[in-house]
């Protein structure tokens, strides 16, 4: 008995050793923490394990040779490529690394941060378009957890113009992982199977904060390849609604209670609102929203002047006033046609 305990044991160890960083990763999508684990795996020791994972993967499954998604140099290198209008992709490349062990190449760029992810030098500037429904048009609703809130608040205030909400955010998913969750694909087909959703509000980033396996190498969050990966993503999602004739409603992740997320949360939202203003489209930004001064607060002012909590207790989501704050503020983007139908 004890050997077969111990045998147990020693080979969930050997594996976590292996494979730390797709713990790492699953751990950061499920939990959006990685419990100490980026910190351990800059041991050197932990390295071998990392190592010795990457040569496994070429050995058995020539991973680093195949074209795919998340290995392609020229994808890369050119997420925007879609974009037809070469000078836009090239003004849109942004230079956020602040991690100095990787700097961008970009010639242009329209943001540039300081160490402390606060300096703002340049903003993107357009006219947002305006969001116009008809009566029996319908709302969809895409994201992470965070969304939950915000879409059920939604839903019984467009209720009231007759519109009609539809939730399909999910708990523990983003962009950078299409693996874990491919939203790309369930956008587009929730979008085909339904021709009346007219707007499709969108909300990520809490789980976007690990790197991943780019052109065979791991790329930590922040550096220029996750970058430009991660403006891809955001491409994808742009070219999805155009191509099903659907608006877009960004809305930018929320303050957090930890400074070093809070940071990271930062950093994708600048992102976040110049994609938005290259395309035209709407942002929201909900800090203005949810955190007084732009700082973490568990507790707002309504326009009763009366202190409502809007946070959950894990400092990252939230709370059902919370999302209805913020609906609030999506329903006062929206201009409905109250005389005419779809």
């Amino acid at each position: 008995m004890f050997r077969f305990i111990f045998t147990i044991i020693f080979t969930i160890i050997i594996t976590s050793y292996i494979m730390q960083k797709p713990l790492q990763t699953y751990l950061g999508q499920k939990y959006n923490d990685d419990f100490g684990l980026t910190k351990l795996t800059q041991n050197s020791l932990f390295k071998k394990g990392d190592e010795f994972y990457s040569y496994l993967k070429v050995k058995f499954k020539n991973e680093n040779l195949k074209p795919s998604d998340e290995n392609t140099t020229e994808q890369a290198s050119k997420p925007l490529q879609e974009i037809s209008n070469e000078k836009t992709a090239e003004i849109l490349a942004i230079k956020l690394d602040t991690n100095k062990t990787e700097q961008s190449t970009s010639k242009i760029s329209t943001i540039q941060l300081d160490t402390n992810n606060t300096k703002q030098d340049e903003i993107l500037v357009s006219i947002p378009d305006e969001i116009n429904l008809k009566i029996g048009d319908e709302v969809l609703f895409i994201g992470d957890s965070i969304m939950r809130n915000i879409a059920i608040a939604s839903k019984k205030f467009l209720a009231t113009k007759e519109i009609k909400a539809i939730d399909i955010s999910k708990h523990s998913t983003g962009l950078i992982n299409k693996n874990y969750y491919d939203w790309k694909s369930a956008s587009n087909e929730a979008l085909r199977s339904n021709k009346n959703i007219k707007l499709m509000v969108v909300l990520f980033g809490a789980n976007d904060t690990w790197g991943r396996t780019i052109d065979g190498k791991y790329r930590d969050f922040n550096t220029t390849k996750w970058t430009a990966l991660y403006q891809k993503r955001i491409q994808e999602i742009y070219d999805v609604a155009k191509n099903n004739k659907t608006d877009v409603l960004w809305l930018g992740v929320p303050c957090m209670k930890k400074s070093d997320f809070d940071d990271k949360m930062a950093t994708l939202n600048i992102i976040f609102e110049n994609s938005a203003k290259l395309h035209n489209k709407n942002y929201i930004n909900t800090k203005e929203i949810i955190c007084p001064q732009q700082t973490y607060a568990t507790h707002i002012t309504n326009d009763n002047n009366k202190s409502i909590k809007v946070r959950e207790g894990d400092g990252i989501h939230l709370n059902y006033e919370g999302g209805k704050a913020v609906a609030k503020k999506i329903l006062s983007k929206i201009r409905i046609d109250e005389n005419s139908t779809k």
